[in-house]
This record gives structure tokens, sequence and C-alpha cells, in this order.
């Protein structure tokens, strides 16, 4: 009769360490999962932006034909700034995003353009602010003035020449939003000799901006957040427009 075996097989182990072993596995897994899920709810909280997820922003090639289209015949007609209400001109100022002596002297341009606009609409009220001399009961001759009579004076009454008119530069709202999903589009505007850069939110940005009437207001596609196009809506009084740009691509709608 041999020997009993002084280390006998332990029969349940190689079992429980298996079961051990897929149990360690799916804590590990699931521990993953979670360190994944708990990085991209802090991502999504601090950025806005998800980590991933398929990006909506991918319209048709007819969907940004027709946008295209629309832009085309669209005229932007902005609501003007309230020079004489101390309340909007201070959020116009605070909406500029420049620094205060910047935007003060932008301010007093665009007062300063406001007022020659006023003079040359109204050229009386200007004339009659200025104190006339009193008619000589005489009339002197040219021959005892030596000056020549100027034809080329025109009269208060007579329309001024459009080429002296003053640039009639004002300060308007406009907002900008993207109109499809916050994925971190960023988009140019420029307008009246001023550009800034803003993120687009699904939330409209109110700014202000100084424009001429005639001219332009352009926009300039910087950074493409979740691929499709960086898709801009602008809203500029009872106008608006949607587009879809491209990054360096510059789209110019006329203001009135």
């Amino acid at each position: 009769m041999e020997p009993p075996d002084p280390s006998p097989q332990p029969l349940l182990l190689p079992v429980a360490s298996g079961r051990a072993q897929i149990a360690g596995d799916k804590m590990a897994f699931f521990a993953r999962r979670g360190g994944l899920a708990i990085l991209s709810v802090a991502a999504t909280l601090v950025t806005g932006y998800a980590l991933w997820g398929t990006p909506t922003d991918d319209l048709s090639v007819d969907d940004k034909t027709a946008l295209a289209a629309a832009a085309a015949n669209v005229i932007l007609a902005p609501t003007r700034v309230n020079l004489d209400d101390p309340g909007e001109m201070e959020k116009a100022r605070a909406s500029l995003d420049l620094p205060p002596a910047v935007a003060d002297k932008l301010i007093e341009d665009i007062r300063q353009a406001d007022r020659a606009e006023t003079m040359f609409e109204h050229p009386q009220t200007a004339d009659s602010a200025v104190p006339q001399a009193a008619a000589p009961t005489t009339k002197p001759s040219m021959q005892e003035t030596g000056v020549a009579r100027r034809t080329d004076v025109p009269h208060p009454s007579q329309p001024r020449d459009a080429a002296a008119k003053p640039a009639n530069i004002q300060f308007a709202w406009i907002s900008l939003y993207d109109f499809l999903d916050e994925d971190g589009d960023v988009v140019q505007v420029s307008t009246g000799g001023m550009t800034r850069t803003l993120f687009l939110k699904k939330i409209p940005t109110v700014i202000s901006v100084p424009i001429v009437p005639g001219d332009f207001l352009r926009l300039t596609g910087v950074h493409d957040g979740g691929g499709g196009g960086v898709t801009v809506g602008v809203q500029a009084g009872a106008t608006e427009v949607k587009m879809v740009l491209d990054v360096g691509q510059t789209l110019t709608l006329p203001v009135r």
C-alpha cells in the first residue's frame, strides 16, 4: 500500500481561483468604465463639450446650398443703440469687450459722427447757432474790396455735395449663436473698422458693433468644433440669417 501523498491536490482551489480572477477582471472593467464616465462628465461640465459622440453639424449638401442661397438675399437691419440712454450705452460699452480707454474713444467717435450727421441733414440748425453780422447799409463793390465774387459756394438752402457727407458710423446691436450643436465653433466678426472673435453658443450672444449703413458685416470661420462646418446664426433687428462656414471662409452681408 502506497503511503499517502503529503501534499494533497486542492481540487476546489483552481475553480475558486478562476472565479476570483473573473470577478477581479469584471471589477477592473467596470472601474475603468466608471473612471471614463467620470472623466467624460467632468470634461463636459468644465468645457461644455462631450469627449465623444457623433457631431450633428454635418448638414447635407442641399441644406448648405439652401442656407447659402437664403443668406445671399439678406440685408441686415440691426437695431441702433440709443446714444441718449445712459443705461443702454453702459451695456453697449461692456459688450464691446475692449479696454475702457479704447471703448470710450470708439463711443466718442460715434457720438461725433452722429452730431456731424445731424448738422449735415439739418444745416439750418447749425447756421442759426452762429451769430450773423449786421448787414452794411451800403454794399461795397467788388472793385472796392478787391475780392472776386465766388460762385462755387452753395447757399445753405441748396443741397450739399454728397461727397462732403461725413461717414455715418452708428452703434448697433447684433446677436450671434450656433444654430445646431454647441460644439466649440468659433467665428470672427468684422464691421465698422472693428474685428472681434466669438465662441458660438446655443444661447445668442448679444454684442454692440459700429456699423456704416451701406457697408458690410463680414463673418469668417475660425474654428470648426465638431466637424461639419462653423454653423453660425446672426440676428440683427427683425432680420435673421443662418449659414455654414468653412474654416477661413468669409461671408459678406450688407447692412442698412
